[in-house]
């Protein structure tokens, strides 16, 4: 039965249900033929032998009284005499005035020693059946039936073909109960068969046909049902492919890109954007001894750590980049659209943003990190080819000095050291208020009197070196400075203006310079207003351009 269930494995739910279900069907239909063939001839046995028994009962008068004596002495008569026996033709006469009307087509009757002292086939008179096991059982008393065939069949000395007969042998008793005789009673039944198999069929294909019609139906809703197991089962065989791709391409803590997967996306960039020559940068972000940090912290304080870090890159990153992790703790960062200056700013921002404190549970920690970066396509077209650049060129960083950045070129990385260090003296230029504000007179050109000043910032390194405003200005506007830079400049300018008045020189004006940033600053107005009030110049003592 093993090869039924591995066959049924095989199929699909529909041809598995059909199958199945036309065996099923099939057994079933045998079943009930069997069963109702059992059960009808069962019953047609049991009816026409009570009518046997009938019939013999209305006999057994006429044999105790009037074949007692013969049927004793039968048995020591030569079987020639006994065929030609008186008795023999009164009971025949009897025995067709029982039968006459009737389905009975044979009788035989045994004495107790099984002698056959009368049949209706007379050849048959004087043949010993003692051995007959139905004969011996209907001499205890006990009444045999069976249901037959018969090709050819002699009843009353004449012959029938192809009959059902029902042959019952039932015993005959004396007066005082004890069998003295054994009728054979054959009944042609073939009719009644004929009628009981014509019901058989008629039931049993009425039968097949309404399981026919529930099959069928089943059978759509299986379709139906096997339709939609088969597209679940193949939406889960998707869903688990791509769980398996995705496990596969992505870093399992962080959810980001692997080194082997993102070296695809970056084949893929590269691909989309050679035909129209465009450019990217990638940032190879290392942190330092981050070993230590996640031995006293632990494993759970690291993991959070480095999320929080992959966060605050994809935060500084923002649009259009992919951010990927290629080691334990080291990220690589691609930037769409990215040339050596926008890189260079880039690559400060991270710095300076994950020089921030991280906040793990309840203890705060801070991380230095080193940043390679290199770019396509100034040096390399391959996305191994430039991912192994980015890391080269992380190494150089790491080997200088920690938190800072390289590049690959050494050209740009010696640019894009000078620009790093000095957006560096910048910030520490802001944050240690170490800006001074030189004021260029403005004269009358007719008379060569006074009649204002323009403000101009100016920054000295702490060695008294005096940097070039066309250096550190456009650096500033960079950086999101100039705002705030500018904001004081303008503070600076009207409290020496005020202070102007007061000595006395009350003509004299004072001009600002502003920045493109300042005038898409939304609190430009509201800043100016400030400085006015604060230093209590009126709006005509200052101009702005």
């Amino acid at each position: 039965m093993a090869w039924i269930g591995r066959l049924l494995q095989r199929l699909p739910l529909s041809r598995a249900y059909s199958l199945v279900s036309l065996i099923g069907i099939l057994l079933v239909a045998l079943a009930m033929a069997w069963f109702y063939n059992l059960v009808a001839i069962d019953s047609l046995k049991r009816v026409q032998t009570e009518a046997n028994v009938d019939l013999t009962r209305a006999f057994a008068n006429t044999i105790r009284t009037d074949y007692g004596t013969f049927l004793k002495q039968a048995s020591m008569i030569p079987a020639e005499q006994l065929r030609h026996r008186p008795e023999l033709d009164a009971l025949e006469a009897e025995v067709m005035r029982q039968m006459k009307g009737l389905r009975v087509v044979k009788i035989k009757i045994y004495n107790t020693l099984g002698l056959t002292v009368y049949s209706t086939e007379s050849a048959q008179i004087g043949e010993p059946n003692g051995d007959n096991l139905a004969v011996q059982r209907a001499l205890t008393g006990e009444v045999v039936s069976y249901v037959v065939y018969r090709d050819r069949f002699n009843a009353f000395d004449q012959i029938i073909e192809q009959r059902d007969l029902v042959s019952s042998y039932i015993p005959v008793y004396d007066a005082a109960g004890a069998v003295i005789a054994v009728f054979e009673l054959y009944t042609d039944v073939t009719l009644l068969l004929g009628e009981i198999r014509r019901a058989q069929f008629l039931i049993i294909g009425l039968v097949v046909a309404l399981m026919l019609g529930l099959y069928l139906a089943l059978l759509v809703f299986v379709r139906h049902a096997d339709g939609i197991i088969r597209q679940r089962v193949a939406h889960e065989r998707e869903m688990q492919k791509q769980r398996i791709r995705y496990f596969a391409q992505h870093d399992q803590l962080t959810g980001l890109p692997n080194r082997q997967y993102l070296a695809l996306l970056i084949e893929q960039m590269v691909a989309r954007l050679k035909p129209i020559q465009g450019r990217c940068a990638l940032f190879y972000i290392d942190v330092d001894r981050f070993k230590l940090v996640n031995d006293s912290l632990g494993q759970g304080a690291g993991d959070q750590l480095l999320l929080a870090l992959s966060d605050r890159i994809a935060d500084v990153a923002r649009e259009r980049h992919l951010l990927g992790r290629i080691g334990g703790d080291e990220f690589l960062l691609v930037l769409e659209g990215c040339g050596s200056e926008r890189a260079s700013a880039m690559a400060g921002r991270l710095l300076a943003r994950l020089a921030e404190p991280f906040q793990v549970g309840e203890q705060e920690t801070a991380l230095s990190v080193a940043i390679g970066i290199t770019l396509y396509p100034d040096d390399s077209s391959s996305a191994e080819q430039l991912i192994e650049n980015a890391g080269a060129a992380m190494l150089q960083a790491k080997r200088a000095v920690g938190g800072r950045f390289a590049f690959f070129t050494p050209e740009l990385n010696r640019r894009a050291m000078a620009r790093f260090e000095l957006e560096r003296d910048l910030r520490l230029a802001i944050a240690r208020n170490a800006f001074e504000v030189f004021y260029q007179p403005r004269v009358a050109a007719e008379s060569g009197a006074p009649v204002g000043a323009e403000a101009l910032l100016r920054w000295r390194r702490e060695d008294g070196e005096l940097v070039s405003p066309a250096e550190f200005i456009p650096a500033l506007e960079q950086m999101g400075a100039i705002v705030e830079v500018g904001a004081w400049v303008l503070h600076q300018a009207c409290r020496a203006c005020r202070s102007w008045h007061q000595r006395g020189h009350t003509g004299l004006r004072v001009s600002v310079n502003l920045s493109m940033r300042q005038f898409h600053d939304r609190h430009l107005v509201d800043e100016v207003q400030r400085a006015l009030q604060e230093s209590s110049c009126q709006p005509n003592t200052s101009s702005w351009s």
